[in-house]
């Protein structure tokens, strides 16, 4: 008979100390984030689990699971995503999908005339 000095009592069998060992939930971080182009639905999130028991699922609603690890179409926005690993265990992120600035060029073409509205030609320039 072999006994432990922390349970004061005989060792369990194999198999046994499976049993009261307590689940980890898998963790995962977002490990890409594409901003989205202003006022499009093009911004997504690349994650990446680790620990609990392989394979993962993720969803961004808690409800639908998908395996892959990839999601798109996203507006600018805050979003909280799910995984799942095979034993039904479950981690949260919160993640911010920002938007991208994009340089925008206007050309105004010459203009014959043009007047502003101030002395110091500060004022506007108005252009129909």
């Amino acid at each position: 008979m072999f006994t432990d000095k922390f349970n004061k009592g005989v060792l369990p069998k194999y198999g046994e100390i499976l049993d009261k060992v307590t689940p980890q939930p898998p963790t995962f971080t977002a490990t890409t984030i594409t901003p989205a182009s202003c006022g499009l639905n093009n911004g997504s999130v690349k994650l990446s689990a680790t620990g609990g028991t392989p394979p993962y699922q993720y969803s961004k609603d808690g409800t639908i699971f998908q395996s892959t690890d990839t999601f798109e179409a996203l507006a600018v926005g805050k979003y909280t995503f799910y995984v799942k690993d095979a034993k039904e265990e479950k981690g949260t992120i919160g993640v911010e999908v920002k938007g991208s600035i994009e340089a925008v060029e206007i050309t105004i073409p010459a203009l014959a005339n043009a007047r502003t509205t101030s002395i110091y030609d500060l004022g506007q320039v108005i252009v129909e």
